[in-house]
């Protein structure tokens, strides 16, 4: 209930949707479920029982703003997305992935808490957030051929400075060097 709606559109322009306002009554009054558009989406697919799931408020948003290669995983049973991916990129600027960043956003436009929801208190609660977890956090998998002994770059954060890295080669033997923050 504190969202400031016009912050978020303003200076989280990554967002794959644009956000309009407040939908519902908290003290639940009305209820809304979800409807999944994407069931082979990989935070939805399997056993991942959503049914029972209700939103008595939720921030809506406008399907017409989705951001372009925005993909609408669920609505809400009013149509308002409910849980959006798209690639990560700012609203009238480069893209992540052509500065060498990548990544996608995914925008769960619904409360985790229990006071808009039932969500904590079911079951698919934890199931849920492990895959979104795991979803926006999977490495990605570049195929690159390399010559033996030709020098490759890593990027990690820059708490591996001067710490041991441990490298398993296809023969999975380990080779342990030191990372080196390059500035």
């Amino acid at each position: 209930d504190k969202v400031d709606i016009e912050h978020y559109n303003r200076d989280f322009r990554f967002l794959p949707v644009k956000l309009a306002g407040r939908v519902g009554d908290p003290a639940g009054s009305r209820a809304y479920a979800l409807v999944i558009e994407r069931p082979d989406h990989p935070v939805i697919a399997g056993e991942l029982d959503l049914a029972a799931t209700r939103f008595f408020a939720f921030i809506g948003s406008n399907p017409e703003t989705l951001a372009e290669g925005g993909t609408i995983i669920a609505s809400f049973s009013n149509g308002s997305p409910a849980l959006v991916e798209a690639p990560f990129r700012v609203r009238g600027g480069d893209s992540a992935a052509e500065a060498g960043g990548g990544g996608k956003v995914l925008l769960l436009t619904g409360p985790v808490d229990a006071d808009w929801s039932n969500l904590p208190q079911r079951r698919v609660f934890v199931p849920l957030v492990d895959r979104i977890v795991g979803y926006l956090t999977a490495k990605r998998m570049t195929s690159r051929s390399v010559i033996v002994g030709q020098p490759m770059l890593f990027i990690g954060p820059s708490t591996l400075d001067r710490q041991p890295v441990t490298i398993t080669s296809p023969g999975l033997t380990d080779q342990t060097l030191f990372a080196q923050l390059d500035q």
